[in-house]
């Protein structure tokens, strides 16, 4: 910092000046004073657009009146004043000044505007000797004492660039200067910021943040004593311009307060990913926030889940219920610059789904079945759906206490199984072994106790029904052709039957005389020949009630011929039938040989066993 210059000299210089005439007046009757000459006159707003750079000065006498630059230049080559304000609510906008001692002098009741003005080369850029002024957005470049001087009190100066002065700021509190706002200015290579005359006063450096303090280039890295590891936009410590003075917040850079464009976020989601963009775990979402280069640091970053209530970001955050979501998120600066809400989707899915299964038949009453088994699998999940919501598993092999396995997967991924037991299957008859009877011919009466067996490997055997009980007596008490059958059904409903053909005989007891068994036999033609036989049971019995009759062939050169019924030629049981003789406990028949003729004959008894006995006998004449 510069040596400070004593604030009397500087009064001593201003009275000397303060008679000076002025070439150029502007007021506030009708044509705006000389206006016109130099520019445009708005009388219904009292405003004065130049339209000509100036090489003298103005003297402008209010209330209410605006005098816009519009961009041109007022010069004064070295002369005293540019422009002094007589009056209030005044306005000097849109000059650019060079060249003056005092460049713009503020005199009058106050409430004026210094706004968007460049000052060059002045002894003094602004003297403002008046109260309740603006001072804002001008920039005093190269004051060979103060850049602005506040002789009065309750002004506001902000948004200035003020550089290579002497002294940026002069509070002349020997004059009872007091209570300014100076904030948000810049203050570039001066030799002394702000001052106070004397240096003490009751004036305001800063605003609270967002708004801050000054910017001072030579208060703005760590090496000259501001660091800011908030990183808020704000040096850490406070800043002393010079004896007295004492901005709270001052800027880590130049224009730090005008910072209009808000911080950028970025949305990281950690989780596991499974199919179809679906998380199936907790999602970890992770917000990172930066503001622009040159920017005035985030002041916080937010986020909601409906875009309606917003929560103030403090670090990482998980989501853990299932859905689809939509995660709000936007930051903002220190001067409350707020980022457009950016949105993020994502879908969460960590519960299994759900899967039942059962059989689309059902056993029968023992719990078997007895052909394939389809068995069905229903799959549910109320968040991100089933990926197949029906399938079919099949059992096809026999076996007892079987089961089928079913998974369901849902779009996330997640998968549940299900198994579906007690599934017995037996698909195979039983198997029957009958022993007894064989495929013979059994005695009329013969006692022949049945012998078999069922048997079923898988299911096992429910019910085994045969012609008779295995160990009790089968059926001989009939003549003729027998069957003997065994059905066997198992616990699963398979059902097997087998049968074993047999007959029922009489014991023969030959043929009697007069008849020959051997066939040398000879009886005169026209005789009658008896043929008489004997039948027995298994028990030696007499059997009496047989059912026989006769037939007879003629046998030519040792070949049967045609049979021909038997005539008898005396009482028989009917036609060609065989009468007993219950005296002689035997079959007779009389047959007569009338109608016969000499030869070889073949007699052929057929009995209702189903079996027939044979004899030869010879007629002559």
């Amino acid at each position: 910092m510069g040596k400070l210059v004593n604030a009397s000299i500087l009064s001593v210089f201003f009275l000397c000046f303060m008679g000076a005439g002025l070439s150029l007046t502007i007021s506030d009757d009708s044509s705006g004073g000389g206006c016109t000459s130099v520019g445009t006159w708005d009388s219904t707003t009292k405003t004065c657009t130049l339209t000509i750079d100036l090489n003298e000065a103005i003297a402008i006498y209010g209330p209410g009146v605006t005098l816009n630059g519009n961009g041109h230049t007022v010069s004064g080559g070295g002369g005293f004043a540019g422009i002094i304000i007589y009056g209030s609510s005044i306005t000097v906008k849109n000059l650019k000044m060079t060249g003056f001692s005092y460049t713009i002098r503020v005199d009058g009741a106050g409430n004026n505007r210094i706004i968007n003005n460049t000052i060059l080369n002045s002894a003094f850029g602004l003297y403002v000797r008046s109260t309740d002024n603006l001072i804002a957005n001008n920039t005093i470049d190269t004051a060979s004492m103060q850049g602005i001087a506040l002789v009065y009190g309750n002004n506001v100066v902000t948004n200035n660039y003020i550089m290579n002065s002497i002294w940026g700021v002069d509070i002349w509190t020997h004059v009872g200067s007091s209570n300014n706002k100076i904030y948000n200015n810049n203050f570039i290579d001066n030799t002394l910021d702000i001052v106070y005359d004397p240096f003490v006063g009751s004036d305001t450096f800063n605003l609270a943040k967002p708004i801050g303090g000054n910017y001072y280039n030579d208060y703005d890295t760590p090496e000259e004593g501001c660091n800011d590891l908030d990183l808020d936009g704000f040096c850490d410590k406070l800043y002393t311009p010079s004896i007295g003075i004492q901005d709270n917040l001052p800027w880590t850079q130049m224009n730090g307060w005008l910072d209009s464009i808000p911080p950028t976020t970025t949305i990281a989601l950690s989780g596991t990913l499974g199919n179809n963009d679906w998380y199936i775990s907790d999602v970890l979402v992770t917000l990172t926030a930066a503001d622009n280069e040159g920017g005035s640091g985030v002041k916080n970053t937010e986020y909601s889940l409906d875009n309606v209530v917003w929560i103030v970001y403090a670090g990482p955050f998980t989501l853990d219920t299932d859905g689809e979501k939509t995660v709000y998120y936007r930051s903002t600066d220190n001067r409350d610059n707020v980022e457009t809400a950016k949105s993020q989707g994502l879908k969460i899915d960590e519960t299994n789904p759900i899967i039942t299964g059962a059989p689309t038949t059902s056993p029968n009453v023992n719990g078997w079945y007895n052909s394939d088994v389809t068995v069905k699998f229903t799959c549910e999940d109320s968040t991100s759906g089933p990926d197949e919501s029906f399938f079919d598993v099949f059992v096809t092999l026999e076996g007892l206490d079987q089961s089928a396995e079913g998974t369901c997967t849902d779009n996330a991924g997640n998968t549940a199984d299900a198994v579906v037991e007690n599934i017995n299957i037996d698909k195979t008859k039983p198997t029957i072994t009958i022993t007894t009877p064989i495929a013979t011919n059994y005695l009329l009466n013969q006692n022949v106790l049945a012998d078999w067996t069922a048997s079923d490997a898988s299911s096992g055997i429910d019910t085994a029904i045969g012609t008779t009980p295995s160990g009790n007596s089968i059926d001989t008490g009939t003549v003729g052709s027998k069957t003997f059958t065994v059905t066997a059904t198992d616990n699963a409903g398979n059902s097997y039957t087998q049968t074993v053909a047999y007959s029922v005989g009489y014991i023969y007891g030959g043929i009697l005389q007069p008849i020959e068994a051997d066939g040398t036999s000879i009886f005169k033609l026209g005789s009658t020949v008896p043929v008489k036989f004997q039948l027995w049971d298994s028990n030696n019995n007499y059997v009496r009630n047989a059912v026989a009759n006769i037939s007879v062939a003629k046998i030519s050169n040792s070949i049967v011929g045609d049979e021909m019924e038997a005539v008898s030629t005396s009482a028989a049981t009917t036609g060609n039938l065989f009468r007993y003789d219950t005296t002689a406990e035997q079959y007779i028949f009389n047959l007569g040989t009338k109608a016969l003729s000499a030869g070889a004959w073949q007699i052929r008894i057929t009995l209702d066993d189903g079996t027939s006995k044979y004899v030869i006998i010879s007629l002559r004449k």
